[in-house]
């Protein structure tokens, strides 16, 4: 009795394998290129009816968030930097040196271990910060700006960055101002993205993205040294 399909072959599990993954996921391709030249734009459209066409924002986030930890891992490794710069700073005296750097060591290992879960945190504050300003959209709508926008700003820099890794000697020094060029590139691209989605000047985008940086810096700062204090004062000496 023949067999009444062909016999699977590896050639064809690629194929089909390939033709789903870019039929079903051209959106995210779309969204991706999109959000690089027009993150504005695009989030407008998510957000005015065109779903279908564009990747879900916090999906999106999700599959980003897992492309950052892979960075993350081949990169170097943040609180051997940290220490490194204590280390190389001799006009201070050994006693304060061990208390800063125990100050550092805890609190880059707070932002390793809760980083991301931070973030995801944080792109519903950063939406209510808009609000106060862009009052034309929902808290909803701005969400799904916000996570659009951020985590794409945050995509493009740990590319960069990595890029430049390559390039640059691994000192602790390159590592605090690549990451420095990094945040000031999220936060041009976060107030490009902002004037595109708004369709407003520059004054009123600046002003939406001060706004909801000066709430994220309220909450950060509440949430940090509540996790912080404790690790602050276990590093300093007894008596």
């Amino acid at each position: 009795m023949q067999d009444r399909w062909p016999r699977l072959r590896e050639m064809d599990v690629l194929r089909d394998t390939i033709e789903h993954f870019l039929s079903f996921e051209s959106s995210l391709w779309r969204t991706l290129l999109g959000l690089t030249v027009r993150p504005g734009v695009i989030a407008r459209a998510y957000v005015g009816g065109q779903r279908r066409r564009y990747f879900n924002p916090l999906k999106y986030l999700l599959v980003v968030a897992g492309v950052l930890a892979l960075l993350t891992w081949l990169g170097l490794d943040e609180t051997q930097q940290a220490e490194s710069l204590v280390e190389r700073t001799v006009a201070i005296d050994p006693a304060t040196q061990e208390v800063m750097s125990g100050f550092f060591s805890s609190l880059f290992t707070v932002l390793q271990d809760f980083g991301r879960e931070l973030r995801l945190a944080l792109i519903p504050i950063y939406a209510f910060g808009l609000r106060l300003v862009l009052r034309r959209y929902n808290l909803a709508e701005l969400t799904c700006f916000a996570a659009y926008a951020l985590t794409h700003a945050s995509l493009l820099a740990a590319i960069g960055i990595a890029s430049l890794q390559l390039v640059l000697p691994e000192t602790a020094l390159v590592f605090f101002a690549l990451d420095g060029l990094g945040d000031l590139f999220s936060l041009v691209y976060f107030t490009w993205a902002v004037r595109q989605f708004h369709e407003c000047g520059w004054l009123s985008a600046v002003a939406s993205v001060v706004s909801a940086i000066v709430l994220v810096a309220i909450v950060a700062l509440l949430l940090f040294g509540s996790l912080l204090l404790p690790l602050i004062l276990s590093s300093l000496p007894a008596g």
